[in-house]
């Protein structure tokens, strides 16, 4: 398994974006990752680096990955999810 797929923290963000009323989220097809290319996914998601909170990691990701200027005051907190593979250290 490449190292980058090692890291035990990633952010995923809901990106939710209001329309004439209509509630839509950004979503993008993945290609090019080695991980699910054609499937779809939440834009923007990624690892947490060595020394970075998951709020910096979110806004750096979403600058990185779809050029959008994401602001600390506009996170929330919305789930977490753990998972554990029997065999691998973390």
């Amino acid at each position: 398994m490449p190292d980058k797929y090692m890291t035990p923290t990633a952010v995923i963000p809901i990106i939710l974006r209001s329309i004439n009323g209509t509630l839509g989220i950004l979503l993008h097809k993945r290609q090019n990752t080695g991980y699910g290319d054609g499937l779809w996914d939440c834009a923007a998601s990624g690892h947490v680096e060595a020394g970075e909170s998951p709020k910096a990691a979110l806004i750096r990701e979403a600058m990185e990955e779809i050029g959008i200027a994401v602001q600390e005051e506009d996170i929330q907190f919305a789930t977490m999810m753990y998972h554990f593979e029997s065999g691998r250290s973390t």
